[in-house]
Order: structure tokens, then sequence, then C-alpha cells
């Protein structure tokens, strides 16, 4: 079977991926507890759950939401890896993310989770050599 949009899938999709982005937004201000982190926990996660609820109930069969969700699973998985003070185990959950985005049976998230993961990584890569 082929990979490609199909707008029925991709609302099913889309809701059932909000509730992983809940989750994983309630786990970052509990790790903020630990790592004194509430201000990025607390508007990285807010914006990214805010962007989250308004693309669930205005447009889940959409591309648009394709792209939100897998850019918001790689947003919060930096947020995750930046709390955790570059903990290499935080990294693992990159790929554990762009394995789930694989529920929607559509190659674009993957791109662009891909894709959102590499910017960060090359921009913050430059960002610290740079001091």
């Amino acid at each position: 079977m082929a990979l490609e949009f199909n707008p029925k899938h991709c609302a099913l999709a889309t809701r059932s991926l909000e509730k992983v982005t809940y989750a994983l937004c309630a786990l970052s201000i509990a790790v903020a507890f630990v790592h004194d982190t509430f201000v990025s926990a607390i508007v990285v996660a807010g914006l990214v759950a805010a962007v989250t609820f308004i693309i669930s109930r205005s447009a889940a069969d959409s591309r648009m939401a394709q792209f939100i969700v897998a850019s918001n699973f790689m947003i919060l998985s930096a947020l995750h890896i930046h709390q955790l003070h570059g903990m290499i185990e935080a990294h693992f959950l990159i790929f554990i993310l762009l394995a789930t985005l694989l529920v929607f049976r559509d190659w674009f998230p993957l791109a662009v989770g891909v894709g959102v993961i590499a910017a960060h990584h090359f921009i913050f890569n430059y960002l610290q050599a740079s001091g």
C-alpha cells in the first residue's frame, strides 16, 4: 500500500496525536519542577498546546494538520532535550515521535518532522559553536 494523503484518516490521526501532544506538554511541565525550566516549558508547551487545539478543531483533515503535528512533535522533542540539558537519552524522543507520525500513513509528516529537527540541530550547532 502506497503512502498517500487520505483526509478521513488524517482527521482520525490528528485527533489521536492531539492527546499525545497534550501528554508531552504535561511531561515538560513536570520536568520543569526537576530542572527549574518553567519559563521555557510554559511558553513553548503552552504555544504548542494552543496551536494543536486550534488545528485539531478547525482543520484536522488537512495537510496543514499533518504539518502542525509533525512540527509540534519535533518542537516538543527539542524542548525536552533543552530541559534535560542535552542528555543523550532525551534525543530518543525524536525517533519515537517520528515513528509515531507513521499513524498518518503518509510520507509528508515524516518529511516535515525530519526537516524541522534537522533545522533545529543545524541552528543549535551553529549557535553553540559561536558561543
